[in-house]
């Protein structure tokens, strides 16, 4: 299941600490209490700018720096930073950093999880670590990107974008640090994700209730653009989640990923149950979701540079350019459809 990644930085080295370290993908870290109980963690760039706007971005990666740098920039700050971040996403050389979060994994019966890990088949893979807390895990590893596995109440997290971890350097196991450069995609596609949508997770992700099917373009501009939003704002929150609300799966990890910016109100057990009493055809739609991004004293810009994005209706088959992609209602996952029938299946 964990496999060589296909493509490697130019001299890289085959242990994963050593490729993270090394690469310009840290920040700083700090804790910001929360009305739950649980702390946030809040990312910023080393020059102590907090890390906003659009992620993943060249403008993005530019303000990341090493492990060193990073800490050095702690060292300067005593007390300000609880911890050093590793953001998670595409390193500019042909892979994405990917990573696994476990969390509680004693209450969320994720124990023959963790123990493939710290005892079982991929022992020696990756980079491993206990997470804050002590009571969960983090895998990070390079490879290919994925669709994310968002906080569902499994216990189970998968990011290759947009996120980042904070970094305990807690070594699951002493050779930790030492452990091999893999690609967790297969992995998180065969074991994770079919444990992952049993989840407490909306309807929309198995019942496919879907009005638009959006094409790759448009899902990876409204992923950027929708971080011009505020997700303090709970009037902003709920008009994005409305706005997204008929592109079903794929809208839902688009706000709720987003939602987990917001530095006191997000609670995964909200997130849902607002989600679910959003309607269908509400009296907006995703375009809404860019044309307040462009409006923003600091506008987004379409990194695609089309004066619109284009989709797919399901209820009148429109066609596109773009490969149409099909819903599938079991498992709620968006595959590019046989001939060019896009639609449910």
């Amino acid at each position: 299941m964990i496999t060589q990644p296909h493509s490697l930085p130019i001299d890289a080295t085959n242990q994963t600490l050593a490729l993270m370290k090394a690469s310009h993908r840290w920040l700083l870290c700090k804790s910001v209490p929360r009305p739950n109980g649980k702390d946030a963690k809040i990312p910023y760039y080393a020059n102590g700018k907090p890390r906003s706007g659009a992620l993943d971005t060249p403008e993005d990666r530019a303000q990341l720096v090493t492990y060193d740098e990073a800490m050095t920039a702690a060292h300067r700050s005593p007390g300000v930073y609880a911890w050093v971040g590793f953001a998670l996403g595409p390193d500019g050389n042909g892979g994405n950093f990917q990573g696994i979060d476990l969390d509680d994994i004693s209450a969320n019966q994720l124990s023959s999880i963790a123990n493939e890990w710290t005892v079982g088949a991929y022992e020696y893979w990756c980079y491993t670590e206990l997470s804050p807390s002590g009571a969960g895990m983090h895998v990070i590893g390079y490879g290919q990107p994925f669709p994310p596995l968002g906080p569902n109440g499994t216990g189970i997290e998968a990011y290759s974008s947009g996120r980042f971890f904070a970094f305990t350097g807690d070594e699951v196991l002493s050779w930790g640090e030492h452990g091999r450069l893999g690609d967790l995609f297969d992995y998180i596609e065969g074991v994770l994700r079919p444990r992952w949508l049993k989840g407490k997770t909306p309807r929309d992700f198995y019942a496919g209730e879907a009005k638009i099917i959006a094409s790759p373009t448009t899902i990876a501009a409204l992923r950027s653009a929708i971080h011009f939003w505020n997700p303090n704002n709970r009037g902003e929150w709920i008009s994005a989640g409305m706005a997204l609300k008929d592109l079903g799966t794929p809208g839902f990890e688009i706000w709720n990923t987003w939602s987990q910016y917001s530095l006191e109100k997000y609670d995964p057990k909200d997130a849902i149950r607002v989600w679910e009493s959003f309607k269908p055809n509400g009296g907006t739609s995703y375009q809404s979701i860019f044309k307040i991004a462009q409006n923003k004293t600091i506008p987004w810009v379409n990194p695609d540079g089309k004066e619109s994005l284009r989709v797919r209706f399901c209820s009148c088959g429109a066609t596109v350019a773009l490969p149409p992609l099909r819903l599938n209602l079991a498992t709620g996952e968006l595959n590019v459809a046989p001939n060019g029938q896009g639609g449910r299946s």
